[in-house]
């Protein structure tokens, strides 16, 4: 039950007289206002506590959380470093077939440059025999005529006065 500081100085102004009410109603007052300020420095107390409870708890939240960020930037991290590992191992792994591709192409060049060193000398010992061949096959077009020309008998006379120097006859 409340009730009011008029209403208490009243009961009590009828109990014990006006002025040992007054002094009883404030002792009272006093007394109540030294209870609201234990009861409310309690309760400032209880409040400062809680937000340093509540100030520890987000530090060590962001600390937990900077630490989960962390590990999960470092095996974020991790897993790019091992793809990039890996694509450099393909990558270097077909840097060496194309390099032996390229020393294969090498080897064909240069054998492809003998061959065509050996062609090419083929085809300067066979322009020689060509030659050759022209000229026996000139020769014999040459004896060939020449037979036919002696066997005609008035180109056979001429032919015969030339090679002796003009006593055929």
């Amino acid at each position: 039950m409340i009730i009011s500081e008029i209403d208490l100085y009243e009961k009590l102004k009828e109990k014990l007289g006006e002025e040992e009410a007054k002094a009883l109603v404030e002792f009272l007052k006093q007394q109540a206002q030294s209870e609201v300020r234990l009861v409310v420095e309690e309760i400032l107390q209880k409040i400062e506590a809680a937000l340093a409870e509540m100030k520890a708890i987000e530090e060590r939240s962001i600390e937990e959380i900077k630490a989960i960020v962390q590990q999960a930037v470092n095996e974020a991290a991790d897993k790019v470093v091992k793809d990039v590992d890996n694509r450099l191992a393909e990558v270097q792994n077909k840097l060496s077939k194309l390099d032996t591709v390229a020393e294969k192409l090498e080897s064909i060049e240069g054998k492809l440059a003998e061959i065509n060193n050996k062609l090419d000398q083929i085809n300067g010992k066979t322009s020689g025999v060509k030659g050759l061949m022209f000229f026996l096959w000139l020769l014999l077009m040459g004896t060939v005529i020449f037979d036919i020309l002696l066997n005609i008998p008035a180109t056979q006379k001429v032919i015969l006065q030339a090679i002796g120097g003009g006593s055929a006859g």
